[in-house]
């Protein structure tokens, strides 16, 4: 059974790999991170994700879907201090204090570029 250093080991790995930028992971990939963190054979229980989730944030490492929606698969995994980030968090979980921000951030080139990005085959 991990420890709770041992979410901490995966977490810190986890935002090794990530970096300033994002990755894609899926449930295996990160219940192998925490079996290499611990040496055991963890499995991700949903007191585990929250574990992980929480020793993450420490790593400013924020996930979406939250790790504590077991029906996903695929988890995206993100530095907190970057564009993407901001977009996905304003757009994930909306709030009227970010609106100005998102108003700012989505000017004209912005726009462009997503538009460009959505019709590239």
């Amino acid at each position: 059974m991990p420890t709770g250093n041992d979410y901490e080991l995966a977490a810190r790995e986890l935002a090794s790999e990530i970096g300033e930028g994002f990755k894609t992971l899926d449930t295996d990939a990160l219940r192998g991170a925490l079996r290499e963190a611990s040496g055991t054979n963890a499995s991700l229980t949903s007191p585990a994700r929250e574990r992980l989730e929480k020793a993450l944030r420490r790593e400013r490492i924020h996930v979406h879907p939250p790790l504590t929606d077991m029906g996903r698969g695929t988890y995206r995994l993100y530095h907190r201090d970057n564009d993407v980030a901001f977009l996905v968090d304003a757009i994930t979980d909306p709030s009227e204090s970010a609106d100005e921000r998102l108003n700012d951030f989505l000017t004209r080139e912005v726009v462009t570029v997503i538009r460009q990005v959505r019709s590239a085959p």
